[in-house]
């Protein structure tokens, strides 16, 4: 092989396990925050943090609700819809997100039900499963098994002259 292109290869794939190690840092340490702030009198809703959405105003909501889907691999999955909207930026695998996400939902719709408040501001808070955390791990483990096998082939075609 080249040891030109070699050489190209393994400080590409550098790049790519700094991908990789962001990916399974954001995924073992990292958790996303999305608040929805609403005002009756304004008749707005706005949704920041995890996804940036655009969501009608208070008075075009019916109801939130929590809706589970099943996902192949990773079992049962949550996701948060304002009427027929879905608004969260990741779907709830594991129980803590999935609490919090029905947490979110119960304040909401009681809010909606309660004219008298004039404001909301609710959160929720999605984290990484364990299967999305072990993949991320194995993801950059793998990562970094290439760049080794890239160094040890350039050495090899090296000594070979």
């Amino acid at each position: 092989m080249n040891r030109a292109l070699l050489r190209r290869l393994t400080w590409g794939w550098c790049a790519v396990i700094a991908l990789a190690a962001w990916m399974a840092y954001s995924q073992l340490a990292g958790s996303v925050v999305t608040t929805l702030a609403c005002d009756r009198a304004a008749d707005t809703c706005k949704l920041s943090g995890g996804t940036q959405r655009a969501v009608p105003g208070p008075s075009k909501i019916r109801t939130a609700r929590l809706e589970g889907h099943w996902i192949h691999h990773e079992g049962e999955g949550w996701d948060i819809y304002l009427d027929d909207q879905a608004i969260n930026p990741q779907t709830a695998l594991d129980d803590a997100s999935h609490a919090d996400y029905q947490r979110f939902v119960d304040a909401v719709n009681a809010w909606l039900k309660d004219p008298t408040q004039p404001r909301l501001s609710a959160s929720f808070t999605y984290t990484a499963s364990t299967g999305d955390k072990i993949r991320a791990v194995g993801i950059l483990v793998g990562t970094i098994a290439v760049l080794v096998f890239l160094v040890i082939l350039g050495r090899r075609s090296a000594d070979r002259g």
